[in-house]
């Protein structure tokens, strides 16, 4: 939808402050700790560890020795298109900027609009995610969209719970998450409604003080037993976990470029792309286009775990 009349007055008056005060408000400490890493084709292909070469105990002068070798398993993370454009009307721009520039603001808040589809993705998204690909110009539907997120990148063997009908949030399930870590987590991720349940089982236990641990980026955020606790809001409080419809997810992972969960990025920046498409030929307006080649690749599978079933009880 381009730039409204309606939505432009609203950031042109004598008496109105400069900027715009933000309603829609998410956060996702876990974006900004996550590395990124740049791959110059559209796919990033790396090696995994599969079966590991066996050795043996044998008596002096045995003829045969057992042999064989590693194997390695190929794994392909494609990078996704996250994309928008924003259409300004030419009269609205030129007249209606005084205050707050009508562009800048519609750039700005779309660019915004990625971000938190990015963050949604890093935890929620679905590669087998069918889309009506009439939404786009087409027709029928097609799978391999978006990228799959930490739940989908967890496996089985790392996935632990907290019950049949899902259960309360322990320390015992959290010491649990860190030895299927076996390396050691670089964080937890929890939604908000499960921090308030850390928070309720601090003060339930007499003498514990909360943990405080500080991000590089300065931030100090709650931790367990040395591990930063980041907040994501896109982290599902309705999930079904046998008879209860109420569960959350916790998850641990290491994060960084060898062995752990990172970001993809394709193109000259990290950072969004962003492109002036011109003037259009059907109204007096000028287009922008904002972009992301993007993708999240776990490199071993250890690197990451989750505890299901997490209730507010």
């Amino acid at each position: 939808m381009p730039l409204m009349i309606e939505d432009a007055q609203h950031l042109s008056n004598n008496d109105l402050v400069r900027g715009v005060v933000e309603e829609i408000i998410d956060f996702d400490n876990l974006f900004s700790v996550l590395p990124f890493v740049k791959t110059e084709g559209k796919s990033y292909v790396y090696n995994r560890e599969g079966t590991l070469a066996t050795a043996t105990w044998i008596v002096p002068n045995a003829s045969v020795i057992p042999e064989d070798a590693t194997t390695f398993q190929e794994v392909t993370v494609t990078l996704r298109i996250l994309i928008g454009d924003v259409d300004v009307d030419n009269f609205l721009n030129s007249t209606m900027s005084d205050t707050n520039s009508q562009l800048a603001v519609q750039i700005a808040h779309k660019a915004k609009a990625i971000a938190r589809k990015f963050s949604d993705a890093l935890i929620n998204g679905d590669a087998s995610k069918s889309y009506n690909l009439s939404d786009f110009g087409g027709t029928g539907t097609a799978t391999n969209v978006e990228f799959d997120g930490l739940d989908r990148l967890t496996v089985p063997a790392m996935t632990l719970s907290a019950g049949t009908n899902g259960g309360a949030l322990t320390f015992e399930l959290l010491d649990q998450l860190i030895d299927k870590v076996k390396l050691g987590p670089d964080a937890f991720v929890f939604g908000r409604r499960t921090i308030r349940d850390y928070k309720r089982l601090l003060r339930s236990v007499s003498r514990v003080s909360p943990e405080y641990i500080r991000l590089s980026n300065g931030k100090d955020v709650l931790g367990y037993a040395g591990v930063p606790i980041l907040l994501n809001d896109f982290v599902r409080e309705d999930l079904t976990v046998g008879t209860s419809v109420d569960c959350s997810t916790v998850f641990a992972a290491r994060m960084n470029e060898v062995d752990g969960v990172h970001g993809l990025y394709g193109g000259d920046n990290m950072g969004f792309s962003i492109q002036n498409i011109g003037q259009l030929q059907t109204k007096d307006a000028q287009r922008t286009r904002v972009r992301w080649y993007c993708a999240v690749a776990l490199k071993g599978t250890k690197s990451l775990g989750k505890i299901v079933g997490i209730r507010s009880i």
